[in-house]
């Protein structure tokens, strides 16, 4: 039997909204961010996942707990998914590091 991996981002913070480079930083869901999350649960239902791997970062770390609740899943956190750190570009917008 093969194993299928479905790849879902996290839920939108204030931070993508002001569209500012996250990078690693821990940074919380917004309250879109939690309706997004939910609102792909019932897509999500549909593929039966039988356990959800999470990346250490909040929003992350969010996104899973708000998925495992809604569709009875375990969730893992592993250390092997953090997003990539962008150094000093971390925290600033966009066009900022543009110009």
């Amino acid at each position: 039997m093969a194993t299928r991996i479905i790849l879902f981002s996290a839920g939108e913070t204030d931070w993508d909204a002001e569209g500012r480079i996250q990078g690693d930083l821990d940074v919380p869901l917004s309250d879109k961010g939690r309706a997004q999350v939910l609102a792909h649960a019932e897509e999500l239902r549909a593929l039966k996942p039988k356990l959800i791997y999470t990346a250490a970062t909040q929003s992350a770390t969010q996104t899973a707990k708000i998925l495992g609740k809604a569709l009875k899943v375990k969730v893992r956190e592993r250390k092997g998914l953090n997003a990539v750190n962008f150094g000093l570009w971390q925290g600033l917008l966009l066009e900022e590091v543009d110009n």
